[in-house]
């Protein structure tokens, strides 16, 4: 069981089991596949939907409708209640799969951490040579009229 806190702080509860994939699948897919489970809960609308189906008893309670819920899941919380999800996944499965799993998941989060690694060194380096004038901005191609006061003309050939 694992719980999540949505942008708000409000505090969710969720577990998978047999029950929830039975439940969820004719409206989610078959979220036994791993692959299938990965890429959809990186899709940030079906992850709160997802999550709101998990938590729907908990919701009605609260009074917290399903438009609700979604509105306060943006940002780090949508980031933070992935990540709940994926462990929480990789709970349900036997202990001899879970080592697979989880080192599957690992290697996937040490990849993103590269990747935001190296596309914040090449912005810094673009902004050191932006500041330094290696690049010149001039050379650019504009997509504006030669004036702002002329208007772009068609050239009809004479037939």
């Amino acid at each position: 069981m694992k719980t999540i806190k949505d942008a708000f702080g409000r505090e969710w509860t969720f577990a998978l089991n047999v029950y929830e994939f039975k439940r969820t699948r004719d409206k989610f897919g078959n979220l036994l596949d791993p692959r299938f489970f990965w890429t959809k809960t990186a899709d940030s609308v079906f992850l709160v939907d997802l999550l709101f189906a998990l938590v729907e008893r908990e919701a009605k309670e609260r009074k917290i409708d399903e438009a609700t819920f979604a509105k306060s899941f943006y940002g780090d919380a949508i980031e933070d209640a992935r990540q709940k999800l994926l462990e929480e996944y990789l709970d349900f499965f036997p202990s001899r799969r879970r080592p697979v799993l989880r080192a599957a998941l690992n290697r996937v989060n040490a990849i993103d951490a590269k990747i935001q690694a190296r596309a914040e060194s090449v912005l810094t380096e673009i902004e050191k040579r932006v500041d330094a004038g290696e690049i010149d901005f001039s050379d650019l191609p504009s997509n504006s009229p030669e004036s702002p006061d002329s208007i772009p003309t068609v050239e009809r050939s004479a037939s």
